[in-house]
């Protein structure tokens, strides 16, 4: 999917999947009882000009200070001799006279933020219920300050500026910004000739905390004056001084700076809510142009007022998000892709019950076995020469090719959405692997003259976007889901959808458990699945790679929403390909499961949230 999806599903389905609840209309603000008070006379670690020297406890640091001795500094000394020295006397002397400080004397004055803007559901500033902080004086949003070197690294944790643990939500909105310089290269080239369409620059905004970019608008091309009005909530637990907003210009090659507005965490840790304008600053520290700024709104939540966060029944689920939380059903958790018998140690849960440790392709070759109706697999890389089972037993040492290609011949629609890795290509005769060497173009011959439809899926990006900049999506991003959806027996003659999610891709050197040998498998389980990336000269004598990572089997109505995105994925990705790599039309590649009666859609019985076997799963 494209780095910006859309929230909203897509006006046509090939049929219909359980009717979503109505999604959380949080994230709503409360003090619940199992969080303790947010503090506000803060403890005096957080009160000095340079980073924390003390981890930040779960409590109130008033009360079990003396059983938590200080433990070493976590960051270097923010000391100013180590900046340039000229950059820190500026820095002493900098001050700036604030633009629209007094256009609002309080949020509630701001009609905008009652409304809805571009849509978003949560925007209104009534749903906080903002208790007065008399023992926190907040500070003006004049102490803001906006700095950056010479070559372009932007300064977060600067002398004068107290570092801070934000840890909650961040909400913020990127309205505009008005009178930018204009920073086309071609423009300075060509001058005052006129040709075509004026260009100009082509910002956008990036949000960071602690030198980590947490939020990124559009590009708004050949604008000076560009309208974002982009609305996020982002959850934050970092340690910071300010919250860094960037203006850049978005170039064929790379982006420049145009300007910078710097919001001190301590300004914003009063939870009030900021909504103004702020000049653009420059790398110098005056105005990157005249009249030149920014509009933004910005409030801190912290994580004790945040209901979203508690378990238990109500619990809602994050919000703002694709799917919504379901509940019901079961989750079996995996880790690695075998775990033999007896080779991990035992450990009980709750009530005496013994875990069970699964057996994840073990599970997988089974369910696929059984599927009467689809196998619809979407991944990083498949590779069709893969062994799911290679322990003895039913299956042992079938490759996935003959399999799917066996379980289409009986009728079950099998669909393979695969990355398409740009650099492997059969030109001419001449083979490319790919610089990745997943197989895409082995595996798609291989199915090229069975009924396996295999669709291979390049990551892209919008029509807006330049063509460098397509071809570097195309080229350098990739789709990195793995997903395995398949119907399965429910009791009484019916079917319902489970979904295998999770870190293991279908392909070469995946397969391993928890003894993770490098040598003593290579005649035997990895006799045919060798793989080792990290040398260049390396043959099947080892060592091997080891392979560790989890994955999930989903038994609930949340498999239904992996369906959608599997779904979804299908059809934007036809978009971009010839109908004859499927061999079929869009209409009928996929199966109308609403014209399936066997299959439960929205019905499908699973464990109520009271059984303790039950699961909350939210995709």
């Amino acid at each position: 999917m494209d780095g910006h999806p859309n929230p909203y599903p897509p006006p046509y389905t090939p049929y219909e999947y359980p009717p979503p609840n109505q999604p959380p209309t949080g994230p709503y603000l409360a003090q619940p009882a199992s969080f303790p008070s947010h503090p506000h006379n803060l403890a005096p670690q957080f009160n000095h000009s340079g980073p924390l020297l003390y981890r930040p406890p779960a409590y109130s640091p008033t009360t079990y200070d003396n059983r938590y001795p200080p433990s070493p500094p976590a960051y270097p000394d923010l000391n100013p001799s180590h900046h340039d020295p000229n950059l820190y006397h500026h820095l002493q002397h900098l001050s700036f006279q604030q633009i629209g400080s007094g256009q609002y004397d309080s949020p509630n004055m701001h009609p905008e933020l009652n409304q809805n803007p571009s849509g978003f559901q949560h925007a209104g500033s009534d749903r906080y219920d903002m208790p007065n902080h008399s023992s926190y004086s907040p500070h003006s949003c004049s102490d803001s300050i906006s700095l950056v070197h010479d070559g372009g690294h932007i300064l977060d944790s600067l002398p004068s500026l107290k570092v801070l643990l934000l840890h909650g939500s961040l909400e913020i909105i990127v309205r505009n910004a008005r009178n930018l310089p204009n920073m086309d290269i071609f423009h300075e080239i060509i001058g005052n000739w006129k040709i075509g369409d004026p260009m100009t620059s082509d910002p956008y905004v990036t949000v960071s905390v602690s030198d980590v970019v947490i939020a990124c608008t559009y590009v708004k091309y050949d604008n000076e004056n560009p309208e974002w009005d982009q609305h996020f909530f982002v959850p934050v637990a970092h340690e910071a001084s300010a919250v860094l907003f960037t203006v850049k210009d978005d170039d064929t090659f790379g982006a420049q700076i145009i300007g910078t507005v710097s919001i001190p965490a301590e300004t914003i840790y009063s939870e009030e809510r900021i909504d103004e304008i702020f000049p653009l600053l420059g790398p110098n520290g005056k105005p990157c142009n005249q009249g030149a700024t920014l509009s933004l709104l910005i409030q801190y939540i912290p994580v004790a007022r945040l209901r979203m966060y508690p378990a238990g029944p109500d619990c809602k689920g994050v919000a703002n998000t694709y799917f919504p939380l379901r509940r019901g059903g079961k989750v079996t958790l995996y880790q690695d892709a075998h775990v033999p018998e007896n080779c991990l140690p035992k450990f009980w849960l709750e009530n005496g019950v013994q875990f069970q440790h699964g057996q994840c392709w073990r599970d997988m070759f089974d369910a696929i076995s059984r599927a009467t109706k689809f196998i619809y697999i979407a991944g990083w890389s498949v590779l069709h020469t893969v062994t799911l089972v290679r322990d003895g037993g039913t299956g042992n040492m079938v490759m996935l090719g003959d399999l799917l290609k066996r379980k289409s011949q009986e009728g079950v629609r099998v669909c393979l959405l695969i990355w398409d890795d740009r650099t492997s290509r059969n030109i001419l005769g001449l083979k490319l692997h790919g610089f990745m060497h997943t197989n895409d173009e082995q595996t798609r011959q291989f199915f090229k003259h069975s009924s396996v439809n295999v669709l291979l899926c390049p990551r892209t990006t919008g029509k807006k976007n330049r063509f460098v900049r397509q071809q570097e999506a195309k080229t350098i991003f990739t789709h990195h889901q793995k997903t395995v959806l398949v119907d399965a027996d429910a009791g009484n003659y019916r079917r319902k959808i489970i979904a295998f999610v999770g870190g293991l891709d279908l392909c070469g050197g995946r397969y391993d458990n928890p003894a993770h040998h490098l040598f003593r498998t290579l005649d035997t389980i990895h006799k045919d699945d060798f793989y080792n990336p990290n040398f260049k000269k390396v043959d099947n004598q080892g060592p091997r790679e080891p392979w560790h990572d989890l994955h999930s089997k989903i038994d609930s109505p949340a498999a239904y929403d992996i369906l959608t995105n599997f779904v979804e994925r299908w059809l934007k990705a036809l978009k971009w390909h010839e109908r004859k790599i499927i061999g079929k039309s869009s209409d009928d590649t996929l199966l109308n499961l609403e014209s399936i009666p066997e299959i439960y859609l929205d019905d499908a019985p699973y464990m109520c949230g009271n059984d303790p076997e039950s699961w909350d799963v939210q995709v």
